[in-house]
């Protein structure tokens, strides 16, 4: 008994994916009576300072993990640099604040890929836009625009622990100073306990949360003891301020979550049927979703374990 329950938790894949959108902006774009950078609790640099002393206090602690040290030396890195347009293997120091701009795609790929890194997983392919950046991760996708940044990730992901070296990614490579609005939401997991301990309940996800924003608000839409939507965001009915740092701009996500699906169906995104990500896009009818759309496939490696299929 106990060897078939270490055998499924080793073989158990968490597919609810764990979604964040963090939106930014400048204090110039909300008038001239704009708040006192140090009473704002929109302000990036209020946010990065208020984190630094835990910063602080986790590496001196004896049991901070390799995740925390690379954050910490991303954060002390005593030059800023990005890759260079011409060789992807050369870097250079990024000039002064007149290189920034008010567009978080300026945030280069070197740094993006260190961001992974502290969420646990990777970029596969990426394609770029007029309106947006987007990237196939091993664990999901993430999308880059103007002024927001959303990325989800499925499995044992951290992804709560990008929030801090994005914080500083946003102020070192853009203009941006001030945080507009942010929403992290997911379905309740399979197996919680599996994850990460930050992860591992809802309840300490919104401390976490809640440790950066004060204006915080949790809400769970459906039942506790069946399929749930746990949902965080910034409440501007309690800070007056922050009336004037709202979202300008339509915006909708729409998320569909399938389980349970038929396995002979699921073989055309396998290399049994499928020899090419696009021939799996085609033969899926995916292609057809959206006539217009830029399709970024990928064909991940597939295997058979305990009788399910793992993509």
């Amino acid at each position: 008994m106990e060897t078939n329950e270490k055998m499924n938790t080793l073989n158990f894949f968490e597919g609810a994916e764990k979604l964040l959108e963090v939106w930014f902006g400048k204090d110039d774009q909300f008038g001239d009576d704009s708040l006192d950078e140090f009473d704002d609790y929109q302000n990036l640099s209020t946010l990065i300072r208020i984190s630094e002393d835990e910063d602080e206090e986790k590496m001196n602690n004896s049991d901070s993990g390799e995740d925390d040290s690379m954050f910490y030396n991303y954060k002390h890195r005593s030059t800023i640099k990005q890759l260079d347009a011409t060789d992807e293997n050369s870097l250079v120091v990024l000039d002064s604040s007149n290189s920034k701009s008010n567009d978080l795609r300026r945030i280069p790929r070197e740094a993006l890929e260190q961001l992974m890194q502290i969420v646990k997983c990777e970029i596969i392919s990426s394609r770029k836009s007029e309106h947006i950046d987007s990237y196939v991760l091993s664990e999901s996708s993430m999308f880059i625009s103007k002024n927001r940044f959303l990325i989800k990730t499925c499995g044992n992901t951290v992804l709560l622990k990008c929030l801090k070296p994005l914080l500083y990614m946003v102020r070192e490579y853009t203009s941006f100073d001030k945080l507009i609005d942010v929403f992290y939401s997911h379905k309740n997991f399979q197996r919680p306990e599996l994850q990460e301990k930050i992860h591992t309940s809802f309840e300490y996800e919104v401390q976490v949360l809640d440790n950066f924003f004060q204006s915080g608000a949790a809400y769970c839409f459906g039942r506790l003891n069946k399929d749930c939507w746990y949902f965080f965001t910034l409440n501007s009915d309690n800070d007056p301020s922050a009336t004037r740092l709202q979202i300008t701009e339509p915006d909708q996500t729409l998320e569909i979550i399938m389980q349970n699906l038929d396995e002979q169906k699921m073989q055309i995104f396998t290399k049994n049927v499928c020899s090419t990500s696009k021939e799996a896009t085609v033969k899926s009818g995916i292609d057809k979703i959206f006539n217009d759309a830029t399709i970024d496939d990928y064909l991940f490696f597939t295997m058979w374990l305990l009788n399910e299929w793992y993509h």
